[in-house]
């Protein structure tokens, strides 16, 4: 579904990334599947579709960076310095690492590991409350695990996620440029900026780990 308030869990803040934003996960629940599907469920499912639909964009967007790179390398001598300078390869590089591995973390260890204990519990069920039971604490695991009740961690890697269109759109300039080698104080200010954020979000990420365990 696109446009419109999405009727997630209320007190989420969720890291923003363009006007795709708009688009979230809808599901019209027929009875009796709304005994089991109840709103604060359905809720959190949308909320974590919204939130990995939006590192899909943004790694999708460095994809992008990725492909002008190679188009701009080609044009002169001042272009190709550019793009092989680490405060535009290495940035882009830094970028897609950071946001790979936090996808594939929420992907990998938290989806796949929840399923298989839901699958179990599913299983063990005995009526629709155990059913329920189960879906709750699944939804809930989903939120807690990906950081995304904590507003801290939502809200550095929404600084992130700006940085990361805030580079590609840099980059994408480069194309139209005669003198591309004067942005490069511009690209070492978002490499500074990135350290900075990442050194902030790993610490508290580490932090967070540490207090559930």
């Amino acid at each position: 579904r696109f446009g419109g308030a999405s009727p997630g869990d209320q007190g989420l803040s969720l890291p923003s990334c363009d006007d795709w934003d708009a688009l979230w996960l809808d599901y019209r629940v027929q009875w009796p599947l709304g005994l089991v599907l109840t709103p604060r469920i359905m809720g959190r499912y949308r909320d974590a579709f919204r939130f990995l639909w939006r590192l899909r964009r943004t790694t999708g967007e460095l994809d992008e960076v990725w492909t002008t790179l190679r188009r701009i390398s080609s044009r002169s001598h001042a272009h190709s310095r550019l793009c092989d300078s680490p405060q535009v390869w290495h940035l882009r590089h830094q970028l897609y690492h950071l946001l790979c591995n936090y996808q594939t973390y929420v992907q990998a260890d938290v989806i796949e590991a929840q399923q298989r204990e839901l699958s179990d519990k599913v299983g063990q069920a005995e009526n629709f409350l155990d059913l329920e039971n189960a879906l709750d604490a699944f939804t809930s695991s989903l939120i807690s695990q990906s950081f995304l009740d904590v507003t801290s961690i939502t809200s550095m890697l929404d600084g992130v996620i700006k940085l990361c269109f805030k580079f590609a759109n840099a980059v994408h300039a480069q194309l139209d440029s005669n003198s591309p080698l004067e942005s490069l104080p511009l690209f070492s200010r978002l490499q500074d900026d990135f350290q900075r954020r990442q050194g902030m979000l790993f610490a508290v990420l580490k932090g967070s780990k540490l207090s559930a365990s």
